[in-house]
């Protein structure tokens, strides 16, 4: 089961497209959470929106996960050991606000934990990786020691 997914809150067609495209030669199963796409896609089961406890229990059973590269989703992949393809929105197709999710997807393909495609053109040759793809992943259940001592930081010191 592959599961993609754009996160909720701006329409990201150009994945959808690109996700449907190759869909059309795998024989295998595939459900897209798509939000507000106007694309529709015909060769995936899709919803356009998911219950936090839906969104969990496609992501738990996906052998592969496809998504815009959203920190959350990221993250979600990777607790659950599961193999990400990301590909970022950009702010000049008004698909986001910032071209953030750029610099998110090339720290974490830094990191080995996700496989990173480009943009559309990208997708195929990417997505091909995923079945060979272990993402390295040291998340634990506490924050960074460095992050707790900047956080603490920045609240006490006054606001000038």
């Amino acid at each position: 089961m592959i599961f993609v997914t754009v996160g909720h809150q701006m329409p990201f067609d150009r994945l959808i497209i690109a996700a449907d495209e190759w869909m059309k030669f795998q024989q295998v199963p595939c459900f897209a959470q798509i939000g507000n796409s106007e694309y529709v896609p015909e060769h995936m089961e899709y919803a356009h929106f998911l219950s936090p406890a839906e969104f969990q229990a496609r992501m738990k059973v996906a052998d592969f996960v496809i998504s815009h590269a959203g920190t959350g989703n990221i993250l979600n992949a990777l607790k659950f050991g599961k193999p990400i393809l990301v590909m970022p929105r950009f702010s000049s197709f008004r698909e986001t606000r910032s071209d953030h999710q750029i610099h998110t997807a090339i720290a974490f393909e830094k990191r080995g934990s996700v496989v990173y495609a480009k943009d559309e053109s990208d997708f195929n040759v990417k997505v091909m990786e995923l079945s060979s793809f272990t993402p390295y992943c040291n998340l634990g259940n506490t924050a960074d020691l460095e992050l707790v001592s900047y956080v603490q930081k920045f609240i006490s010191t006054p606001n000038t």
